[in-house]
């Protein structure tokens, strides 16, 4: 039931002589696969399963882990728990696998309740950031392995090895042994072992957490990929923002045991209901400057806490916003990612003056720091942008992009 991730490598070349060229053997590998992948997404499509979590409540001693969290998980779907160190995302993860037994709530799947079946009679494949691979067994003992617990005969164990070898593509290490191999084919393995079995789900614990950030970016791809070949529900934890976005068909965002927030990516991204969640989804984060609104001719000024002499200036539509939700005299902070904000080299009417604080090249963009007012805040400009240390530019906030929140609630407007 379980298997284990680790370090990778690129998955690139065996290095075997003679072979095909790179469209030649893409081509090859995607006919003969294809079939491969129908087969074993209709095959494992009865086993896939939705998932449920009714009022669930996890307690440690006195420590509430889990908070009355409600989440359903489509079948099929890729959802990501993000949330930082602590926030009871693997505690749910856990809860789900049956490795935890909840003090409140229901697990539901495949629309049963799980609640009283163990970890090994829900039918779930739990992803652990370690692999634990046997180190006396071929890799194709390894995948087989499950299988050979269960009773199968050895023609369909074999027809069932080598088609999840094919997907995996790690056809040519069968008969080695793990100590052989790469971290990255260690973690296929891994994986094909966990597959080999058709599980209702698989739940990923931050299985790449602990690679380096290139390899990170080639097991995302990976991972995503083999999701879309296999059509298996999963839910992944991670406390990586960018993991989150780039892998999942929705994003719970978790803190304190308690679930903020669940979207698709550009949602949460987009439209996030608190200042947390704002300023977790992003990198850099959201700035955010505490303003006070005020009423100007059926405009609003966001006047800076910091600074009473700067203000911002919008439009009608926002003054209507904020009319209705009675913030005005509030005391509010105004949200705005770096990617919203506009900068100008010469005086501009109706931009708010600022002053360069720091520049950060990133190779393909540049993240500029401004000062404003007292405050300072992070603009992303194109790479040749060239400015200087303390000079004077002039902004504007993209008025549809910029939100509001409640500074005492933290919820947005």
């Amino acid at each position: 039931m379980l298997l284990c991730i680790t370090r990778s490598k690129v998955f690139g070349d065996t290095g075997y002589p003679n072979r095909p060229s790179a469209a030649v053997n893409a081509a090859m590998y995607h006919q003969k696969h294809s079939v491969i992948n129908h087969r074993l997404t209709k095959e494992r499509g009865r086993n896939m399963a939705e998932i449920r979590l009714v009022n669930i409540v996890k307690r440690f001693g006195k420590l509430e882990a889990v908070k009355k969290l409600n989440l359903e998980i489509a079948d099929r779907e890729f959802l990501v728990l993000l949330g930082p160190s602590g926030c009871g995302k693997t505690t749910t993860l856990r809860s789900i696998a049956g490795l935890e037994a909840v003090d409140e709530g229901e697990i539901w799947i495949d629309n049963k309740i799980v609640n009283e079946l163990r970890a090994s009679e829900r039918d779930i494949a739990f992803v652990f950031q370690l692999y634990a691979l046997y180190p006396h067994l071929t890799v194709y003992k390894n995948i087989s392995f499950p299988l050979e617990t269960q009773g199968m005969n050895k023609k369909d164990i074999d027809k069932s090895v080598m088609d999840v070898a094919g997907i995996l593509k790690i056809e040519h290490i069968l008969k080695k042994k793990p100590s052989a191999l790469s971290g990255g084919d260690m973690q296929r393995v891994a994986l094909g072992r966990s597959m080999v079995r058709r599980p209702k789900a698989f739940l990923m614990d931050e299985p790449i957490g602990t690679l380096d950030a290139k390899f990170r970016e080639v097991m995302r791809t990976e991972l995503k990929r083999l999701h879309i070949d296999i059509g298996a529900t999963t839910v992944y934890v991670t406390h990586d923002q960018v993991e989150a976005m780039s892998m999942g068909d929705r994003i719970a965002v978790m803190k304190e045991g308690v679930m903020h927030q669940v979207g698709k990516p550009e949602e949460v991204y987009d439209n996030p209901v608190n200042l947390f969640v704002a300023n977790f989804i992003g990198s850099p984060g959201m700035n955010f400057i505490d303003v006070v609104c005020a009423k100007s001719d059926h405009n609003t000024k966001a006047v800076l806490s910091s600074n009473k002499e700067v203000c911002f200036q919008f439009s009608k539509e926002v003054y209507n916003r904020l009319e209705e939700k009675r913030a005005f005299s509030k005391k509010l902070v105004l949200g705005i990612r770096p990617e919203w904000i506009r900068i100008e080299k010469k005086k501009t009417e109706n931009l708010v003056p600022a002053e360069i604080y720091v520049i950060e090249p990133l190779g393909p963009s540049k993240i500029v720091d401004l000062k404003v007012g007292n405050d300072i805040i992070k603009a992303r400009t194109g790479a040749d942008f060239e400015v200087g240390i303390g000079d004077r530019v002039w902004i504007e906030l993209i008025e549809k992009k910029v939100h509001f929140f409640d500074k005492q609630s933290g919820n947005a407007l």
